[in-house]
């Protein structure tokens, strides 16, 4: 029986089986019964290790030979991991852990082929030097916080066959050059902030088969129109959303059997955040929630294959208060809209209704927003009040307001940027604004582009949202609208 159960390699139901058979804690001192399972006493102890790992700490191991293991880090599971003496992991997943920091590597007593840390928060990769890697082929370190590569010229990489580094901070690769990738045959730097690729001319990687450049700031590809020794084993080269002109000009160069991907997708969102008032607690709220939301939407399974890039627009009511002004951070890196919102505060505003007039004109204006050709573009219009004009608030004394904001909700509508409104005052006012732009909008919208409305107030007028509860709505309606409407 046991034979079997081990040949599917479902350590629970050998627990179970012998819990139910013979009563697990009679087993550890019975030598006939061990006998009769043909388990040595050394063996079984190492399954009530791995019973207490399953059980209590929830690790998560697939093999009843333990050639994979995940688990959350915790001292007491490192001790037991220590204990059984594992000589080699297949793989080691401790993907989306939530780690910071990955300091317990050097207690570690393991050794792996493959290593996944990707869909962490960790930005400092330093404790590797310290880790015994001489048998790792893949390391997966994607969607973290790292911008500092050094320390892979202080480790054995010469059996790493793959390499991801994609969705982090990486500008500087310059280290790649003095790193030995015999055996390299995918590097994938997707989703990083690198400029130069030159130095990419020194590394050692001659049968790298694939290179993913895609979604940084690159502006040349001098590197390929030579012929270089480096990338003569080279079948895909992705360069796709980058900043380089006339990236259409690669595809004619001979590179044989080389496929080139120049093209990628772009999602361009721009926050549009009435700043008067009260605002300044929401205003908060939304900086501290964007790296969040941008981590967790690049993490994202459908959204990997964009480009993500965010904007501010932080309108104010001019038109009654003549010492407001409105301002505004053009599309780029997330980290350039959290410093803008760091210095914004929410002032002034005269009467109830705000000067959305002002907001959507700014929004249009491609020389201040720099929405990027082809991209699907979005408004998130987060507002306590509505707008300015008759036919958006009753209480308007403005009835010239009106007319202007019906022709801007139309261009919108024409450009195809869709549009989603959240109404977060507990009388609504936001929200009754948000129905007369939807009308409008629908009249002229095309397929796949939408005004929605979000009502964020709750039967508890003063119930605050938490950063997590706002990054997950926000998360949640554009993977529902970019799934929805056939954006993937």
């Amino acid at each position: 029986m046991l034979k079997e159960i081990k040949s599917k390699y479902i350590l629970k139901s050998i627990f179970s089986y012998l819990k139910s058979r013979f009563k697990l804690k009679i087993i550890k001192h019975n030598k006939k019964l061990l006998n009769k399972l043909n388990i040595s006493k050394k063996t079984f102890e190492k399954y009530i290790l791995l019973k207490e790992l399953n059980e209590k700490y929830k690790v998560n191991i697939q093999d009843i030979d333990i050639k994979i293991l995940s688990f959350d880090f915790n001292e007491k599971i490192i001790k037991i991991l220590n204990q059984l003496e594992l000589k080699e992991l297949n793989l080691l997943d401790l993907s989306q852990k939530g780690l910071k920091k990955i300091n317990f590597f050097q207690d570690l007593l393991l050794n792996f082929k493959e290593l996944n840390l990707s869909d962490n928060r960790i930005v400092n990769i330093d404790i590797l030097e310290k880790v015994n890697l001489n048998s790792l082929e893949k390391l997966d370190l994607s969607y973290n916080e790292i911008f500092d590569i050094n320390v892979l010229s202080k480790i054995d990489c010469k059996k790493i066959k793959e390499l991801n580094l994609s969705g982090n901070r990486i500008s500087d690769i310059k280290v790649l050059a003095k790193v030995n990738f015999k055996n390299l045959k995918l590097l994938n730097l997707h989703k990083n902030l690198i400029k130069n690729i030159d130095i990419l001319n020194n590394v050692n990687a001659k049968i790298l088969e694939e290179l993913i450049l895609s979604c940084n700031k690159i502006s040349s590809f001098d590197l390929f129109k030579n012929n270089n020794n480096n990338f003569t084993r080279l079948k895909i080269l992705n360069l796709g959303g980058n900043e380089i002109p006339n990236i259409s000009e690669l595809q004619k160069l001979n590179f044989g059997k080389l496929t080139i991907i120049s093209d990628i997708k772009f999602l361009d969102i721009v926050y549009m955040i009435d700043s008067t008032g009260g605002m300044n607690p929401w205003i908060s709220i939304i900086r501290s929630a964007l790296n969040t939301i941008y981590n967790k939407l690049n993490k994202n399974i459908i959204l990997r294959k964009y480009d993500i890039r965010f904007g501010g627009i932080f309108y104010r009511d001019p038109i009654d208060d003549h010492f407001s002004i409105h301002e505004y951070q053009y599309l780029g890196d997330a980290n350039d809209l959290v410093k803008k919102m760091e210095i914004i505060r929410a002032e002034n505003g005269g009467d109830e209704p705000e000067d959305c007039v002002g907001a959507y004109t700014i929004s249009l204006d491609k020389d201040k927003m720099k929405w990027r050709k082809d991209s699907v573009k979005i408004i998130i219009h987060i507002a306590e009040t509505g707008a300015h004009g008759n036919e958006f608030s009753h209480l308007d004394h403005h009835p010239d307001q009106g007319p202007k904001l019906v022709c801007l909700i139309k261009k919108c509508a024409e450009e195809r940027i869709s549009i989603f409104g959240y109404g977060i005052g507990y009388h609504h006012l936001a929200v009754k604004s948000f129905e007369v732009c939807k009308r409008i909008y629908d009249e002229v919208k095309y397929k796949n582009y939408s005004f929605d409305i979000h009502d964020l107030y709750y039967s508890d007028r003063y119930h605050k949202f938490t950063i997590g509860e706002f990054a997950d709505i926000i998360i949640k309606h554009i993977l529902d609208f970019i799934s929805q409407n056939n954006h993937k």
